[in-house]
Order: C-alpha cells, then structure tokens, then sequence
C-alpha cells in the first residue's frame, strides 16, 4: 500500500506535468502549509496555477488530461476548496 507521502509526491508530480500538456497553463507551483499562524481549518497543501485568460482557464478545465487527473487526484482528498479568481497586481 503506498503511504500517504508518496501519493502526495506522485499526485504533485502528475499535477505539474498538466503545465507540459496543456498550452494555456502559464504557471504552476505547490506547497505545503507551514503551520506557523495555525490558521489552515485542516489544509495542508496549495496548488496555483495561472492563465492569461478566462478562454484558457476554460480550455484548461474541459482537457481531457485535466479532466482524468482530477477524478484520480480529487478522489483521494477529503476536502478541497477550489477558487478561480483574476489576480491583482499591486506595485509600489
């Protein structure tokens, strides 16, 4: 049986290969919480991924590589949270 760890590992693995496959993916990084404020109600690690536009984020969802890793990847969570949202650039 593989631990916890190591699916975590191959999940992220599998997850940034998304940004090989799917064109318009223009950034991916994870992480995993560093507990210091206490404040994450149970999750323990970030995706981000980015697109220039909301055409691409759509493109992004409906791929059928996207589509097969998040039936495999979701099935192993207990819970997710999901926001898509248009950053803000602050500049000083």
């Amino acid at each position: 049986m593989e631990s916890r760890k190591k699916k975590s590992t191959i999940s992220s693995k599998a997850f940034a290969n998304l940004f090989n496959i799917i064109e318009p993916m223009k950034s991916f990084q994870w992480g995993k919480d560093l507990g210091i404020e206490n404040l994450h109600q149970g999750f323990t690690h970030v995706f981000d991924t980015s697109f220039e536009t909301t055409e691409g984020l759509e493109i992004y969802l409906s791929h059928p590589a996207h589509v097969e890793f998040a039936n495999e990847f979701l099935a192993h969570l207990d819970k997710v949270i999901v926001m898509d949202y248009k950053p803000t650039a602050v500049h000083p």
